[in-house]
């Protein structure tokens, strides 16, 4: 668990986390290794079969957790035919203090934007 600020990002699929964050997260999945460099640097992979076995995701925001259903997680095989798929949390250090949440998080949620109040619902 960190704290961190967060977007919430419509136009982005996956979601971004600093690379710290993210290896964290990966070494509490079984046979996760960084994934081919196709996926670039940041991207984790690991047995499909283990999506099933990998809890629960979610996020806080205040006092409020936020899940995320695994099947969102999978960003899909690391290769054609490959037993291994790619998480769909990635570690990028553009703003190591900012999470970006995109649509693997954003279909699970209905979000409202307020402009006016600089919050999201």
């Amino acid at each position: 668990s960190a704290a961190f600020k967060t977007t919430i990002d419509s136009g982005t699929t996956f979601i971004y986390v600093s690379k710290e964050i993210a290896k964290a997260f990966y070494k509490q999945i079984p046979h996760t290794r960084a994934a081919s460099a196709d996926w670039g640097e940041g991207a984790y992979a690991f047995p499909c079969d283990e999506f099933n076995s990998t809890g629960t995701i979610s996020f806080g925001f205040g006092a409020n957790e936020y899940e995320v259903d695994v099947r969102d997680f999978n960003a899909g095989p690391e290769t054609e035919g490959s037993a291994d798929c790619v998480g769909g949390i990635f570690g990028d250090d553009l703003s190591e203090d900012v999470a970006t949440l995109g649509d693997a998080f954003m279909k699970n949620w209905y979000s409202v934007f307020d402009y006016g109040g600089l919050r999201i619902g």
